[in-house]
């Protein structure tokens, strides 16, 4: 460290990507004691979420990547009902 800089607080994660967000930078908010990240998804969205959810992996997205396999379970699972009658 050189003369009159300051060390941030917290771990710098910004440029870094957890899975399909990018962290751009860290907040002033905390939730439970740790820093709240401003992060950008892959599908341009803005998600805010700790840094603990970030290293762990627990948030890969903004909720896109959740969509997208619920509708693909969705897909995989549905019955081919085309061409069949139901009632009169």
């Amino acid at each position: 460290m050189k003369g009159g800089e300051i060390m941030p607080k917290y771990e710098d994660l910004t440029g870094q990507r957890f899975g399909r967000l990018t962290a751009i930078e860290a907040t002033d908010k905390k939730i439970d004691g740790r820093r709240v990240w401003k992060c950008l998804c892959e599908c341009g969205n803005i998600h805010y979420t700790t840094n603990r959810s970030l290293k762990r992996g627990d948030c890969k997205s903004c909720g896109c990547l959740n969509k997208e396999q619920i509708t693909a379970l969705g897909r995989n699972n549905a019955k081919n009902i085309s061409g069949q009658r139901f009632g009169k």
